[in-house]
């Protein structure tokens, strides 16, 4: 059964990073030549709210294990390797552990300074509220409605509190970065079809080389699935990663949901929600249907037919004119963006029964698959025109015709991240 245990806050001052320090041996000796025992925190870097792994390490078989902790949550205090959820505020935290081995009684402890994650490249979004939904589809009674075209639908009033989203998609320099730091904390390995990782106790797949049939062999012929189809910018020749020349700041793609999550966390991060991500695209007061207005796009706003032609370009490119009303770029120029809520086509008629503006909705409480947000400029897709509908409000859910859930990836679906402050 999981335990949780809360332990007290710890007022401390925030400082730089302390190394990480051997553990001390309590009542028991360790015979000469022998580690003693230590406690190990992955990943190294600790950030406020982040959720890390922290294992006790020492010689023998470990019984009778017992985890303290001056701030932030133990999930589980009874086992050599346990969660921990660090505070929601920077500072000092020390984590200890107590232990019994063939050796005698074992005690190590670790000091962690927790981190504020970087907000570098990133813009604010203030607090507020903003009318989210298709406002013109919602008005349209006479709309043969499907379950695609009414998951947007009614619009309704949302209040969302302020929070930090990155101006621009994550890039593959920046995605590689990532995979080799985990790689050398022992967080991820390279495969021979993808960049396999560790998220929540599982090893999931986080980047794709090849098809993610050759992980599920009978999966086309179990669910007549379409067959997706990658961009394979990162590649990996036995020793090290590398990136397609000249594709650096493009947007990383071939990514799953668990391998953009992971990104996120790794860095003390979160991935927006869909209210997060739709206020960050049309802005706090209007209904516009897309980020920079009613006008119809042109070349200067986003990537026209990017989704047909599958043609991605580096980030920023349509900067400024196809900015939203917060300087957010790139929110409709060639990519479908994952987010960190469950997809439900209904959610928002569920909405419907609230009589306050609803405040940081999260989406449902489980899933199939989380939802993307996004539609690739001049993108006719599902089935109807990007010029008829309210492409800030578009959802998605790739689920409907891959049936893979968040372990998809394809080279249309990127990211961004969000941090949000917490007291």
């Amino acid at each position: 059964m999981k335990r949780y245990v809360r332990p007290g806050l710890l007022g401390a001052a925030v400082g730089s990073l302390a190394p990480l320090l051997g553990g001390t041996v309590g009542q028991g000796q360790v015979p000469p030549g022998r580690p003693g025992p230590e406690i190990e925190i992955r990943p190294r870097a600790v950030y406020a709210h982040g959720l890390v792994s922290a294992r006790l390490r020492a010689p023998g078989t470990l019984t009778g294990v017992r985890w303290s902790a001056t701030g932030g949550l133990l999930l589980y205090d009874d086992l050599p390797e346990v969660e921990w959820r660090a505070p929601a505020k920077p500072g000092r935290c020390v984590l200890e552990a107590t232990a019994s081995s063939e050796a005698g009684s074992v005690k190590a402890s670790v000091e962690v300074d927790v981190r504020a994650p970087s907000t570098e490249g990133m813009v604010w979004i203030p607090p507020g509220t903003f009318l989210r939904g298709d406002a013109s589809g919602t008005a349209d009674r006479s709309e043969v409605k499907t379950i695609q075209n009414e998951s947007d639908e009614p619009c309704h009033e949302v209040h969302v509190d302020g929070y930090w989203i990155d101006r621009h998609l994550v890039t593959n320099h920046e995605y590689l970065e990532f995979l080799e730091a985990a790689r050398e904390q022992g967080l991820a390995r390279v495969e021979d079809v993808a960049v396999m990782g560790e998220l929540e106790g599982s090893w999931v797949p986080f980047y794709y080389f090849r098809s993610f049939e050759a992980l599920l062999p009978h999966h086309r012929r179990l669910h007549n699935a379409r067959r997706p189809e990658f961009l394979h910018v990162l590649s990996w020749n036995g020793k090290e990663l590398r990136i397609a020349p000249g594709k650096e700041e493009y947007p990383v793609v071939d990514v799953s949901w668990f391998g953009a999550a992971a990104y996120a966390r790794f860095h003390g991060k979160e991935l927006p929600t869909e209210a997060q991500w739709e206020k960050a695209a049309r802005g706090p007061k209007d209904r516009r249907r897309f980020p920079w207005g009613d006008h119809v796009p042109g070349p200067y706003h986003a990537g026209m037919n990017s989704y047909r032609t599958r043609e991605l370009s580096p980030v920023g490119r349509y900067s400024p004119l196809g900015d939203s009303p917060y300087g957010v770029a790139d929110m409709l120029s060639g990519c479908f963006e994952w987010t960190n809520d469950w997809f439900h086509p209904f959610i928002y008629a569920d909405y419907q029964a609230a009589d306050a503006p609803l405040r940081n909705p999260a989406g449902p409480f489980w899933g199939r698959a989380h939802a993307i947000r996004g539609q690739p400029g001049g993108a006719d897709y599902p089935g109807s025109s990007l010029l008829r509908e309210e492409p800030v409000s578009f959802r998605y859910s790739w689920d409907f015709e891959f049936f893979l859930g968040d372990t998809f990836a394809n080279r249309s679906t990127g990211f961004r991240t969000v941090v949000v402050p917490r007291e």
